[in-house]
């Protein structure tokens, strides 16, 4: 995959379509959760998280049920992506609190889907 197509994969609008895609993919969100798109509804601490990802080129979802929130950040990792000629994602969930609770670089195959890089 040359360099230019895995630029265009880390532009805000792909990278969210990615992180989207990941997320569904994963167990780890309630079917009833609702999306969270107004930054006026996560906590102090995830806003600053907020703020964090415009800063640094990342991507963020997050998701609400009952009092708990799902936050997760993700950044494309060009080099990574580069080495196995795929999107990579390096995805980070946050409670909450802001508290990371996993972080981890994922891959994503045409065959096999979202696969977490070893």
């Amino acid at each position: 995959m040359e360099t230019q197509r895995l630029r265009a994969i880390q532009h805000p609008n792909r990278a969210t379509i990615l992180l989207e895609s990941w997320a569904a993919s994963q167990d780890i969100i309630p079917v009833k959760a609702r999306r969270i798109r107004a930054v006026s509804e996560l906590s102090g601490p995830l806003r600053c998280l907020v703020r964090r990802c415009n800063s640094d080129e990342s991507v963020w979802c997050s998701w609400t049920y009952g009092h708990r929130i799902w936050f997760v950040a993700a950044t494309p990792s060009l080099d990574l992506a580069r080495e196995r000629k795929k999107p990579v994602l390096q995805i980070k969930i946050y409670n909450e609190c802001g508290q990371m609770t996993t972080a981890a670089a994922y891959v994503h195959t045409l065959h096999h889907g979202w696969q977490h890089c070893a």
